[in-house]
């Protein structure tokens, strides 16, 4: 009996230490991909810049995935609206540092990145010379 309460009591507390690791380095993998490819127009932390706020509520960090995809792949937004023409349609012109078409896992990394921006602790995405690397 005493065996099976402590399975049972590991199980439900490895269980999520494994899911919180995984999303942790989603976010990490994430904020490396938003240095690379999206903090120049916006912004360091999401936040906006020469193109629009990417994070909190009703922006693309909060979006539905298949939105968000739609947002980076074919430049289309909210209520299907075509974005502003300077926004690179990355199902096209690829994504840095693999030079192609970013999977559905790195779109997520990123909006995990982006949903964990104001979070503690969100990783900053760390930029040398145009690359981003892991923080």
């Amino acid at each position: 009996m005493f065996k099976a309460i402590l399975a049972a009591f590991a199980a439900l507390t490895i269980a999520p230490i494994g899911i919180a690791n995984a999303q942790q380095s989603d976010v990490r993998h994430g904020a490396m991909l938003f240095g690379a490819n999206c903090f120049q127009c916006h912004g360091r932390d999401g936040s906006g810049g020469i193109a629009p706020k990417l994070t909190g509520q009703g922006n693309a960090a909060s979006w539905p995935f298949e939105r968000f995809r739609n947002a980076v792949l074919a430049g289309y937004g909210e209520r299907n609206r075509p974005l502003n023409e300077i926004m690179p349609h990355f199902g096209y012109v690829k994504i840095a540092p693999s030079g192609r078409i970013p999977t559905d896992d790195e779109l997520r990394a990123i909006q995990a990145y982006l949903k964990s921006v104001g979070a503690t602790p969100a990783p900053s995405p760390v930029v040398i010379r145009d690359r981003a690397l892991r923080s």
